[in-house]
């Protein structure tokens, strides 16, 4: 198996997709599996807690738009390296007004028993955070939350997560969203 390095293709075509465009319509690249996402956005709870107050983060390479970013490449580089390679990578990100944390949410089929929400702090001694530096905290986020799920049990079998199953290295972040106020969920996908 030949390893492709994301950040210095030889040649990608455009595929016109963006990650900010509706789960519900496929995948960017017939090679990426949309994961299927229970919101939280459309239970009783969205009634009473409010609505999303900012608009998606998407997550490309500069060399590959419309792809999405492997977590794994986010998980082992350096912010610097991230940075310059993201689309975006130093902007600040928006997640609206007087916003100080975000609650950050992952959820995953078959897995319903596990409840993960992290707080994180979106302001650092610099100022607010970047594009880059929000990836790398959703890789972080998802690589305990991976390290925690391949030891609890699995309700359906196609989205087992473990050794024999899906991995870092086989999930792509898309953008980064705000079902409600301050509830930010992962747009992902899986490449086997």
């Amino acid at each position: 198996m030949s390893y492709r390095n994301p950040l210095h293709p030889i040649s990608v075509p455009n595929s016109g997709f963006s990650s900010i465009t509706s789960s519900s319509r496929g995948s960017p690249n017939p090679k990426l599996v949309r994961l299927p996402v229970p919101e939280a956005a459309n239970s009783k709870w969205r009634k009473e807690v409010g609505r999303p107050v900012a608009q998606p983060i998407p997550f490309n390479w500069n060399a590959q738009p419309g792809e999405g970013v492997q977590m794994q490449e986010l998980a082992m580089r350096d912010i610097d390296t991230i940075a310059a390679h993201l689309n975006g990578g130093n902007d600040p990100i928006n997640v609206g007004h007087g916003v100080t944390k975000i609650n950050f949410h992952i959820t995953w089929p078959g897995y319903s028993h596990i409840v993960w929400s992290r707080s994180l702090d979106i302001y650092t001694k610099f100022g607010l955070m970047s594009r880059a530096q929000l990836g790398a905290a959703v890789a972080g986020m998802f690589m305990r939350f991976l390290e925690k799920a391949r030891y609890e049990q699995c309700g359906d079998a196609r989205w087992h997560i473990g050794p024999n199953g899906i991995q870092l290295s086989n999930i792509v972040l898309l953008a980064v969203w705000n079902p409600m106020e301050t509830m930010w969920q992962a747009d992902i996908a899986l490449k086997f």
